[in-house]
């Protein structure tokens, strides 16, 4: 996991000088590489949201951050197109037990 850093506020690898381990899962073409920023409010601070949401983008090979904000969290989110919908669909369905979302905007 060379080039990952887990903190606080977790950042997923991102690649921003095209070093091969700086983003070892995220398999791409160009043409389908896409970024979102996803504004998430609802009960998501001090109920493992944040590492959860880092679990998932690692799963589905996407790349970006997370962090807590007045009234929730915002995730940004890059990789492909696909993977960022299934991300979507996935951080509402199988969010941690203690944690709700209340509104979703991406």
């Amino acid at each position: 996991m060379a080039g990952l850093r887990r903190r606080t506020s977790p950042d997923f690898p991102v690649n921003h000088d095209n070093q091969d381990n700086a983003r070892p899962n995220l398999q791409v073409s160009g043409s389908s590489l896409l970024r979102r920023r996803l504004t998430v409010r609802g009960r998501v601070q001090g109920v493992g949201f944040r590492p959860f949401v880092y679990r998932l983008a690692r799963e589905l090979c996407l790349a970006g951050s997370v962090r807590n904000d007045m009234q929730g969290a915002t995730v940004e989110v890059e990789g492909d197109g696909c993977n960022i919908d299934d991300f979507v669909r996935r951080l509402q369905s199988d969010l941690p037990v203690l944690a709700s979302i209340t509104s979703l905007s991406v």
